[in-house]
């Protein structure tokens, strides 16, 4: 009976433990971080400045992707270095893989899904029309002017 109860903490614990370690699921639910591939980073970094509240209010942050690492561009302040540093891209790259056009700009969720993906650097505005769009936005929205 011990044995049984041992082997299913450990076989429900362990998928919790490597989702913990990935720096996608660290942003789920406090973020919807927008990945910049590295060829389109220094145009998109010219274009921020406009978007900057727009990209606050919608908790969307840009992140510069290099393929190996990830460096905060602006929009809702980056966490803290100390939640994660360390952290595994591997979900990332597991939902980059499938990202169409590459280079781009890929939109994720506050569930951690990729939403959309852009080539081009133009489109940083059709992202926040597209989280606009979404059922949670359209729901904090209305929170918001409700208690207005």
């Amino acid at each position: 009976m011990c044995f049984r109860g041992c082997l299913f903490l450990t076989l429900t614990c362990l998928p919790i433990a490597a989702v913990a370690g990935d720096w996608l699921a660290a942003q789920q639910w406090q973020r919807r971080p927008v990945l910049v591939d590295e060829a389109l980073a220094p145009a998109v970094e010219a274009t921020l400045a406009p978007h900057a509240a727009a990209l606050r209010e919608r908790r969307m942050s840009v992140w510069r992707w290099d393929g190996e690492s990830l460096n905060w561009m602006g929009g809702m302040p980056a966490l803290a270095v100390g939640e994660v540093s360390g952290l595994s891209t591997a979900g990332l790259r597991q939902a980059l893989a499938r990202a169409k056009p590459r280079p781009g700009l890929h939109l994720f969720g506050l569930d951690g899904g990729l939403k959309a993906s852009r080539s081009g650097v133009d489109p940083l505005q059709e992202l926040i029309d597209a989280v606009d769009s979404m059922p949670m936005r359209v729901r904090e929205t209305r929170a918001s002017s409700a208690s207005e």
